[in-house]
């Protein structure tokens, strides 16, 4: 490892040598795959022992990791430069009766939204003020927590409203974490509003990861009213041919599915016929189709 000699920050006269000069510094690499050893200063071990020397400092000036977090907390520590426990600047989060205070360095240091707040001349800065309305307060606290550690706790009650807030002001690492989260807990019986929220926020991986599960568990998924309601929800003309093969396949479970189906091809007719959706169904399912003939019929006597 190389050796440089540069001036230690540390406080005037925190640290002194034994000559009464600033003690010198070692830039050094830490890795935390295995253990490195180190002389701090070139010195014999009996001065250490005399008690003269009360402060050996050196620096971290890279930082090999496997693990991300422990990364971006490195980095947290170089931005604030220590001085974060020293810093008396917060913010109040007023969330009900709730009020909870956190530092602007480390709000500005993680969203780029509290960062534009804090930068330009918003009533939040002059009050020192966050009110926040549209999520509760647990919530708000596990940001907080998230914010400062970097780490999601073990059990969350509401991670869609987790990501929302981070969606809302741009905590791009909280989104991710939530999304882990959410797929890491993913059952037959979330599924479906899971997917409903996916589709919200445009979260293209938390789709496909969905769409792969609908696929693998569909056997299970048709027994969950969540499932059979989504589906009922969400027919349109690009889906409608799926939708219909998985009526016929599992028409116990998906009969109330088959009844919306056949009423949004009587309602989009031309549409369905153009776009030639019902030809290879009609093929292999011939049965279903007279059905759907018997209740387009009945429908148009109805009106």
């Amino acid at each position: 490892m190389a050796k440089d000699e540069m001036r230690c920050p540390c406080p005037e006269g925190l640290a002194r040598t034994l000559g009464g000069q600033p003690h010198p510094r070692r830039s050094t690499e830490i890795r935390i795959d295995k253990v490195l050893h180190f002389q701090v200063r070139d010195q014999p071990f009996d001065i250490f022992k005399s008690g003269k020397i009360k402060h050996i400092c050196f620096k971290i000036n890279r930082l090999i990791l496997n693990d991300h977090t422990l990364n971006d907390m490195f980095q947290v520590h170089q931005s604030l430069n220590t001085s974060l426990f020293k810093n008396t600047n917060y913010v109040h989060f007023v969330v009900g009766s709730e009020n909870f205070q956190v530092h602007v360095d480390m709000l500005s240091l993680k969203s780029d939204v509290f960062r534009a707040m804090f930068d330009h001349n918003m009533t939040e800065k002059n009050s020192k003020i966050i009110k926040i309305e549209d999520f509760e307060a647990e919530v708000v606290e596990e940001m907080i927590k998230f914010i400062y550690t970097n780490e999601l706790s073990e059990t969350i009650d509401h991670p869609q409203d987790l990501y929302a807030i981070a969606h809302k002001y741009q905590i791009d690492n909280l989104q991710a974490k939530c999304i882990e989260y959410l797929i890491f807990n993913l059952n037959f019986c979330n599924a479906a509003s899971l997917y409903k929220f996916a589709k919200l926020y445009d979260i293209d991986g938390l789709i496909q990861t969905l769409n792969s599960f609908f696929k693998k568990y569909v056997k299970n998924m048709v027994k969950e009213e969540t499932y059979r309601s989504y589906l009922c929800e969400n027919i349109n003309s690009e889906n409608l041919k799926d939708i219909l093969f998985l009526c016929a396949e599992f028409n116990e479970s998906l009969g109330d599915v088959q009844k919306t189906a056949f009423t949004f091809i009587k309602n989009n007719i031309s549409t369905v016929i153009d776009q030639l959706i019902l030809v290879d169904w009609f093929k292999k399912h011939g049965t279903f189709a007279y059905e759907l003939f018997k209740f387009i019929n009945y429908q148009d006597s109805q009106d």
